[in-house]
């Protein structure tokens, strides 16, 4: 799919339970110290980012 600009649009998908993760935790602190605690100890693991660095990262992957 080609934008007004003649860019490529790119679709990221991911996980639904991604996207259920603050319903889990709205008016919940304990479960958000949970949720922030898990992720921390899994930090080497994870890539935190933007958009914008996926993009980027996906654009040098595609030949």
């Amino acid at each position: 799919m080609i934008t007004r600009r003649s860019l490529p649009l790119w679709s990221v998908p991911y996980p639904q339970e991604l996207n259920d993760i603050p319903a889990i935790v709205v008016g919940r602190p304990d479960r958000l110290r949970r949720a922030l605690q898990h992720i921390a100890a899994h930090r080497a693991d994870l890539w935190i980012t933007t958009p914008g660095a996926i993009a980027a990262a996906a654009a040098q992957a595609a030949p």
